[in-house]
């Protein structure tokens, strides 16, 4: 989407730390230490874990490891939310809290606390089941004054905890990658970039660690870590949005905070316990095959530098589906093709009518064509939904004033210099559900991808029925199932692909995703490029980050992997194509390898041969070609796992092993702009292996060095291992 990414996603982080400003009026509670404790605390245990909270305040002061019996809090936290006060940007003290009522109930191993800050009451329910480390929170707020007010940020706060001596924050499928000592952390404490709200305090000497997750349907959960020496608090803080009268209550999403023993891996994969407590995983019934495929993203129109106009529409786009076919292409994502008006500005992003395909790019007639032709070459279509709204000069719009999002005032909010229509407005869903549904029939789409999937502003208008934050991430939620359903009712065997686009990197879209964006890999990437890391540090970074991404994602989950997309490549982020952005080798090393790795693969149309665009340079769909046909002839890395830890190569090359059964592939990426000998490092099993077929270029090559060229890609394999 046009700056889909960065516009919405700097507006996102803005949020984030409007609402974790929240967060620094912690640090003045009285922090009760476990020494200033006199009276017996309230208990709530397991044979795994001990809660302690003050009888007085309901202050969170205790964090037991049972198996070993160690106190990991080092300082209470509130028993409430803190920033109940009012609007964080307002230096408003926080309320004391006073404990009003408390009830264990020892054989549901669950706790009920009422609190009363101010004029609010929080009711905070734990549960802790038997045989489980994991601990659930859940706080609901209610109104306990005379008067109206509104909910603007509630800051979940835990209590500082302390695993071990040598402890670090883990932000796994985010940035900053890889462990952050705690006694590093800067004195404001870390963010992730991400919206996960996923994070990790672990200790290699205890082996040990401390997980925490805000789990939520509704809105985004800021997160951030500040330390104390080897010991840090966690908070997370939810971006709610809530006009409540006397007496009316607003829920917030569940807190998990569990506890961990073993490696590193085992930490990391841990948190899979709490998905599988909310049922967290993947809508399921997605496209056949759709982990083995390669994608193609394009406009009929053109690209960003011809204004998105001028390529030649559907026919050349058909004329085209030869070099797809050649390069392994499966699936081909059309930007918005829906009636935009006459094109004189670059509007794809201004749908009119999604039931309308534009005249600028041809007929139905040759839209079918089109779509009928990549069938018979292999390849299905995917459209691009815009739910975001369209301009306020438009019949949708007129007709429908009761689908736009109003600010507080209560007046009419635009985005993209266009209407915000209320994800979360059920005619609008209705609308994009049937929407979908028709160009599915219409024009044999298996699949789309979501505009904006992030959510709409807040739309404060009463009669809405929902809190105004609900329409942003749970908005965003609904629409991608209406999408889906839509989709899904066209589909015999209801086989389908919904792509999401958001940034955010948050893991409950895999609710209703099939496939995800990973642009958190992208992330990594640029900031590796900004950075002018050496090329050892891009590989070990790489090969870090995904390790920890794979084991810390939902099961099933499968990400999209690209360099470069249409956003990225014109107006936001690196603005400009990758070429320029890292020099022709490393752009084109970079995309093999998310060619090779596990994943769906996305080639931005224009990347594959500049002159589509009337840019300079040489083409690479023979070079694509040659790697995507590998990745289709070898299963191990069409269907295969993908480890990033087993094999290690020196001399900055990334290494990959991707197996199936008895069948391996060892993935090597030079990241070096010079020729360098890199040595290898195999696990056992593998070691004896002496030598090596180079599957891209039929070489033989050692097992223990292996002869890089400037930014080269092999692809090793060797005979089924008895």
């Amino acid at each position: 989407m046009p700056c889909s990414a960065g516009g919405r996603f700097r507006g996102r982080m803005c949020v984030s730390t409007l609402f974790l400003a929240t967060c620094a009026s912690e640090v003045l509670l009285p922090l009760m230490t476990m020494q200033a404790q006199a009276a017996e605390p309230i208990r709530l245990e397991n044979e795994s874990i001990g809660l302690w909270f003050d009888p007085a305040s309901g202050a969170w002061t205790g964090f037991v490891d049972k198996k070993t019996g160690e106190q990991l809090a080092v300082e209470a936290s509130s028993g409430a939310p803190t920033g109940l006060a009012g609007a964080p940007n307002k230096s408003t003290p926080e309320p004391a809290v006073e404990l009003v009522s408390h009830h264990a109930d020892p054989g549901r191993h669950s706790l009920a606390m009422t609190l009363k800050a101010g004029t609010w009451l929080a009711h905070a329910t734990y549960s802790l089941p038997p045989g489980s480390g994991v601990v659930w929170r859940q706080f609901t707020v209610e109104n306990a004054g005379t008067q109206p007010q509104t909910l603007r940020g509630a800051a979940h706060v835990l209590p500082v905890l302390c695993p071990g001596p040598d402890a670090a924050a883990i932000f796994p499928d985010s940035r900053p990658v890889g462990d952050l000592p705690l006694d590093k952390l800067p004195p404001a404490g870390a963010e992730p970039t991400s919206k996960d709200g996923l994070v990790y305090l672990w200790s290699a000497q205890a082996g040990r660690g401390v997980g925490a997750w805000h789990a939520n349907d509704e809105e985004y959960s800021a997160l951030r870590v500040s330390a104390a020496g080897t010991s840090a608090r966690i908070v997370h803080g939810v971006e709610v949005l809530a006009p409540l009268k006397p007496g009316e209550r607003v829920s917030l999403g569940p807190q998990f905070i569990w506890l961990a023993h073993g490696s590193r891996d085992d930490i990391l994969s841990s948190v899979q316990r709490v998905y599988e407590r909310i049922g967290l995983r993947m809508p399921g019934r997605a496209w056949p095959r759709l982990a083995e495929s390669v994608l193609y993203c394009a406009h009929p129109g053109g690209m960003p530098e011809q204004n998105y106009i001028g390529y030649g529409g559907f026919k050349a786009l058909q004329a085209y589906l030869p070099v797809l076919r050649k390069m392994g292409v499966d699936l081909l994502w059309l930007l918005p093709i829906f009636e935009h008006g006459d094109g004189k500005k670059w509007n794809l992003y201004s749908p009119f009518d999604h039931f309308r395909i534009s005249p600028l790019y041809g007929t139905p007639a040759e839209l079918k064509a089109l779509s009928a032709a990549s069938r018979a070459a292999g390849i299905n279509l995917l459209f691009d939904f815009v739910p975001h709204g369209p301009p306020d000069d438009t019949p949708l719009a007129k007709e429908h004033p009761e689908w736009v999002c109003l600010d507080e005032a209560g007046k009419p909010t635009y985005v993209w210099g266009q209407l915000a229509f209320d994800n979360a407005n059920d005619g609008w869903l209705d609308y994009m559900r049937r929407a979908a549904e028709y160009n599915a029939r219409e024009y044999g789409i298996v699949g789309g991808r979501i505009d904006v999937a992030s959510g709409s502003p807040p739309n404060w208008d009463p009669k809405a029925g929902y809190r105004p934050s609900h329409s942003t991430l749970g908005g965003g939620l609904e629409m991608c199932r209406a999408i889906r359903d839509g989709l899904v009712r066209t589909q015999a065997q209801a086989s389908v692909i919904a792509l999401p686009e958001e940034y955010t990197g948050a893991h409950i879209f895999y609710r209703i995703a099939d496939l995800t964006y990973d642009a958190q890999l992208f992330f990594v990437f640029v900031d590796l490029q900004a950075g002018k890391a050496a090329p050892e540090e891009w590989a070990a970074t790489l090969q870090r980050f995904l390790h920890d991404q794979a084991l810390s994602l939902p099961a099933g989950a499968l990400k999209m992997r690209w360099t470069a997309n249409h956003d990225t490549v014109s107006w936001t982020f690196q603005k400009q194509r990758t070429r320029k952005a890292y020099g022709f080798e490393r752009a084109r090393a970079l995309l093999a390898l998310c060619c090779l790795i596990d994943g769906v693969p996305m080639i931005y149309q224009g990347e594959e041969d500049p002159a589509l665009y009337g840019g300079q340079g040489p083409a690479i769909v023979d070079y694509l070609a040659g790697i995507i046909g590998c990745r289709k002839r070898l299963r191990a890395l069409f269907r295969g796992t993908a480890d990033y830890q087993a094999v290690q190569a020196s001399g900055g090359v990334f290494a990959c092993l991707r197996s199936l059964g008895n069948e391996r592939a060892i993935v090597l990426v030079s990241l070096n702009p010079a020729e360098v000998k890199s040595g290898l490092t195999l696990p056992a099993d593998l070691k004896a292996v002496k030598v090596w077929k180079d599957e891209l270029t039929g070489e033989q090559v050692s097992a223990t060095s292996v002869l890089m060229s400037n930014h080269q890609v092999r692809v090793l394999t060797a005979l089924p291992l008895p």
